[in-house]
């Protein structure tokens, strides 16, 4: 699947930001009566705020233009905060202590790359507590992609709101043995186990909501424990990410986020918790390299909980009443998905078969083609030894 690695003393966690919003040097960002509104709600009735606020069918915060979730009102309600100073990212920006918190997103998703966001500092005595996870996204049917991509609605009942199942096929524990092809699984999901294959498995009432079955135990734990911070390791979004092209600013990126991630993970212990996240190879497209992979970096600028600067970063967290600090080390290892371009076409982010012709994410800081794709995931996976 091409998980990212965990490194350094238990915990680790890795991220990026792409360029949805861009930042000019020393420049003055105005958000123009060009913004996209969306009906439902509106900033006179819901108010002005500083970040995002789940939920709701827009926002009226300072970021919401570069997703383009703006009430439809924004520019005339919220006039005050419609301004904003930019500067640029330092070019080489190196872990330091303390670390830093950008204020805006930077030019492109590798702008940030190695950096150290702000110091977490944990007060308290006691047991401590963080969670971790990964491989945990859904797909979204109730999405209405755009540019001519389809829905993502695999079995009947799939294009309600909230998080549904890929089936995969299943295999005996040598994978000698094909127990369940993805077809007959989609039949079980269809009939609701009626006409199913014993080799599937399947269990109605489970594998029908496992994202939702494993959240409530999330939820229930952290009500308990209360975790500091959450250590995500990728697979965010299924089947390929974000279903928007990579450089690109859409509304499928709220969608997305609040359907599989902010309506699923929230409650008692869980406000206010940080989600040091980083990409899986599904988020950067799965068998392509093309998808919204960056708007999950600049999503780090829409949320209060959800961070992931860059590809690779790192994160230090003091618990101070403990005497004791852990350094958390987000990184990229998706080149283990990165082949040639004619190999393995259903688990290569550069296959040539299924990355539309003339695929390039140079705009956002990416492989700017399919023969360069490769070459692009092993350099970014080099870079990081001495890091």
């Amino acid at each position: 699947m091409g998980r990212p690695m965990l490194l350094a003393a238990a915990l680790s966690a890795v991220g990026t930001l792409p360029g949805a919003a861009t930042a000019p040097d020393e420049a003055t960002v105005v958000r123009s009566g060009a913004l996209r509104g969306l009906s439902g709600a509106s900033c006179a009735e819901l108010g002005c705020n500083a970040t995002y606020v789940p939920g709701r069918a827009c926002q009226c915060n300072s970021m919401c233009g570069s997703l383009q979730i703006c009430c439809a009102d924004y520019e005339e309600q919220c006039s005050n905060i419609t301004t904003l100073t930019a500067t640029t990212p330092s070019p080489a920006l190196t872990p330091a202590a303390g670390g830093v918190v950008p204020s805006v997103a930077p030019k492109d998703a590798m702008s940030y790359k190695g950096m150290a966001w702000a110091d977490l500092s944990i007060a308290g005595i006691g047991e401590m507590h963080f969670f971790g996870i990964g491989d945990w996204g859904g797909l979204d049917g109730s999405l209405l992609p755009t540019g001519g991509r389809a829905r993502l609605i695999v079995y009947k009942g799939g294009h309600t709101a909230g998080p549904h199942v890929f089936p995969r096929s299943r295999w005996n524990k040598d994978h000698s043995e094909l127990l369940c092809s993805h077809d007959d699984f989609v039949q079980c999901y269809d009939t609701s186990g009626a006409s199913c294959s014993s080799g599937c498995g399947f269990v109605e009432g489970v594998d029908t909501q496992p994202q939702q079955l494993v959240a409530a135990a999330f939820k229930e734990r952290a009500a308990k424990n209360k975790p500091k911070f959450v250590v995500n390791v990728g697979d965010n979004f299924y089947w390929g990410g974000l279903e928007i092209n990579c450089g690109s600013i859409s509304a499928t990126t709220q969608h997305q986020f609040d359907q599989v991630f902010e309506g699923i993970y929230s409650g008692p212990g869980l406000e206010g918790a940080p989600w040091l996240s980083v990409l899986g190879n599904h988020d950067w497209g799965g068998r392509v390299f093309n998808n919204g992979w960056d708007q999950q970096i600049a999503y780090t600028w829409a949320s209060n909980r959800w961070v992931m600067p860059a590809p690779y970063w790192s994160q230090t967290v003091h618990f101070t009443d403990l005497g004791f600090s852990v350094d958390v080390f987000m990184i990229d290892s998706n080149a283990m998905d990165a082949k040639e371009p004619t190999e393995d076409p259903e688990h290569n982010l550069c296959s040539s078969l299924n990355n539309p012709s003339g695929a390039s994410c140079s705009s956002a800081g990416g492989p700017p083609s399919v023969d360069e794709c490769r070459d692009f995931f092993w350099g970014l996976w080099q870079e990081q030894q001495p890091w």
